[in-house]
């Protein structure tokens, strides 16, 4: 039984709570100090040029970018922007995506170096989570030219351990092999997951702990296969492509990412901080980037 419609609907019933991310270009970030080597990186801005993208992107190894953010894949597009800045970077460049999940990666894998009608042949193929605008956005990514050269990932989990995961179901161990271990979670992210549903969804207390169960595994998924990456020898820059619930502050992917691989990370869209955090230097609020050093502090058992 598939699992893309429930998947879909957490997902939805996550972002009525979120706050909206308005993305575009950052103003006045040339010149600014660099990052630390290992940082975390929160951003919310408005940018307006992708040579304020250039001037970050550098400092970074992971750069997160909500896709509801992305427009309409043009060359004016925000994430397309951010794309090209990231390019000419230099160095390998990868993408991932949480609205594929890992049983697609043998076709995004085909994808590298396709072109013409085969590339079309692979994109037909490829089945896709999200909003209609998301899963619109990531073809367009995905058929643009320039994307040949890019080494592409799937980072959700499949449907079926999903499905399981969420159920309390028994699993073999082939699908063991794949559940994340050695995560924490933040302090009282059980709490805030059940604020953010029964107040989207009035759901009863079962089903909010089936979804947490499933909605933490996702995340921590995600995370796992990130971290692999870098771990594998990937290098070079990561641009992923997350729904904007799990880029809240102080919890998601890129909360859960630091735990086991030190990197860089720079996220566009959230414009809330996170407690304790260290300005970079003093912005007004619509241009505000915030560090913070290190990986975040995991949770105490």
């Amino acid at each position: 039984m598939s699992m893309r419609p429930c998947r879909t609907n957490v997902r939805a019933a996550l972002q009525i709570s979120a706050v909206a991310a308005a993305v575009a270009v950052f103003a006045g970030c040339a010149g600014k100090p660099a990052l630390p080597k290992y940082a975390s990186v929160e951003a919310a801005a408005r940018p307006s040029s992708a040579e304020n993208f250039a001037a970050l992107v550098p400092e970074a190894d992971v750069v997160y970018f909500p896709v509801e953010s992305a427009s309409h894949g043009g060359r004016s597009d925000p994430a397309a922007q951010l794309l090209a800045a990231l390019q000419k970077s230099g160095g390998p460049l990868a993408a991932a995506w949480d609205i594929i999940d890992v049983s697609q990666q043998p076709l995004l894998d085909q994808l590298q170096g396709a072109q013409g009608s085969a590339r079309e042949e692979l994109l037909g193929r490829l089945e896709l989570d999200g909003t209609g605008r998301a899963r619109e956005y990531c073809r367009s990514v995905l058929r643009a030219p320039e994307s040949a050269a890019i080494r592409h990932l799937a980072i959700a989990p499949a449907a079926t351990l999903a499905e399981k995961v969420r159920g309390g179901a028994v699993l073999s161990e082939e699908e063991q092999a794949e559940v994340p271990r050695g995560f924490r979670a933040p302090v009282g992210e059980m709490e805030a997951f059940t604020q953010r549903i029964a107040s989207a969804r009035g759901a009863a207390e079962g089903d909010v702990a089936a979804l947490y169960r499933e909605h933490l595994f996702a995340e921590q998924f995600a995370a796992e296969r990130i971290a692999r990456h870098f771990q594998g020898g990937g290098g070079g820059k990561l641009l992923v492509f997350l729904r904007q619930s799990d880029l809240e502050p102080g919890r998601g992917i890129p909360y859960f990412v630091p735990q086991k691989v030190q990197l860089r990370q720079l996220v566009f869209g959230s414009n809330r901080s996170r407690p304790g955090t260290k300005l970079l230097t003093d912005l007004p609020p619509a241009r505000r980037v915030e560090v913070v050093d290190g990986a975040p502090r995991p949770a105490r058992d």
